[in-house]
């Protein structure tokens, strides 16, 4: 699982890093997220998937299991290239601290997802 997710990593991390500042606010058409809003996404993604196995998002983000919560994260504004680069790194981090605290401790407990109970080690490999 790390090592997939290490993948998806390098490449959105690099790509966000390559990107020239002002490419951040180019947006492919009206009502389309801009470059930046598209990496909050990315971001905001990766703090809300481990929500439902007990690993909350950190306070700072302002993310719940309120799913207009990641809607307010990702589309704030007047963010810099930079601080959406280290909201992407900490994301990251976040989802491989949520993924080693709930298969190391909470593989026996189960979590509802889309109504269905899992083991939390298997809904992570799912």
């Amino acid at each position: 699982m790390h090592r997939d997710l290490n993948q998806v990593q390098e490449t959105f991390v690099g790509l966000a890093k390559a990107m020239p500042d002002f490419g951040y606010g180019w947006r492919s058409g009206e009502g389309v997220r801009s470059v930046g809003e598209s990496f909050l996404h990315v971001a905001a993604d990766r703090h809300v998937i481990p929500v439902p196995m007990g690993s909350p998002a950190p306070a700072s983000t302002g993310i719940t299991a309120d799913d207009q919560t990641a809607v307010a994260f990702e589309t704030r504004t007047g963010l810099t290239k930079d601080e959406i680069v280290t909201e992407l790194e900490a994301s990251f981090a976040h989802l491989h601290e949520a993924i080693n605290t709930n298969t190391a401790t909470s593989g026996k407990a189960s979590t509802s997802s889309a109504g269905r109970y899992l083991a939390r080690t298997r809904w992570w490999s799912r």
